[in-house]
């Protein structure tokens, strides 16, 4: 089942990149639909692939027609996917600009609003102005084989208080024993997205501690 679910995923991965790098010129100038359905294939992803994802906490602020950051732990590659089918709102990510090279992930990424962060004065640029559309932005707090570990994204704190946007911090339970980064076969255990409260940076100091804090008591309460 495990080999059956690994090849469903990467088949039907790989099927929505080349689909919607193909129809993303007709999406020009329509962002948020685009990024709606973005987020539907990834939803098909999930079922054709039988990973089950739970979402924990109020999901009301995400509703909400503002534009803050969410601020996400990172240690699986399936990570994306739960968050485009799970989270109800469309939003955009921020990204390492080699992938805005292949010729169809380029694509999707341009047309859904991705934010390349290697050139840090154009990424501020592009930050600033998805920002002022009252646009959504996910920035991967850490990467780690462990969910929790790694160091932690100071970069966040600092958007947050530049731009004087809230922060929603978000936990992923579970997503490094489905799909751990550098593997290709899944495991067989369900994830949990906890979501929790935003919170605005007043101390550039005390809150990047208290984001890392908040992110691994947001995990370790998912059930």
């Amino acid at each position: 089942m495990q080999y059956l679910r690994s090849f469903i995923f990467w088949f039907f991965l790989i099927i929505f990149i080349i689909f919607l790098g193909s129809i993303a010129p007709f999406f020009k100038n329509k962002t948020r639909s685009f990024q709606k359905l973005v987020g539907f294939c990834s939803r098909l992803l999930l079922i054709f692939s039988f990973t089950k994802v739970r979402v924990e906490g109020e999901l009301s602020f995400l509703r909400e027609e503002k534009p803050f950051l969410i601020a996400v732990n990172h240690c699986s590659f399936i990570d994306s996917p739960i968050l485009l089918g799970k989270l109800p709102c469309p939003f955009r990510f921020t990204v390492y600009p080699a992938g805005f090279r292949f010729p169809f992930l380029g694509k999707l990424f341009r047309t859904a609003g991705y934010i390349g962060v290697g050139d840090k004065s154009f990424a501020s640029f592009k930050l600033a102005g998805a920002l002022k559309k009252g646009d959504k932005i996910v920035v991967y707090s850490a990467m780690a084989a462990g969910e929790t570990e790694g160091e932690f994204n100071p970069n966040l704190i600092r958007l947050s208080e530049h731009f004087k946007v809230p922060i929603l911090p978000v936990a992923i339970r579970g997503a490094s024993s489905i799909l751990p980064l550098g593997k290709l076969v899944f495991g067989d255990q369900a994830a949990v997205v906890k979501i929790g409260k935003p919170f605005d940076v007043t101390s550039l100091e005390s809150a990047t501690k208290e984001l890392k804090e908040e992110i691994i008591r947001l995990h370790s309460s998912a059930t």
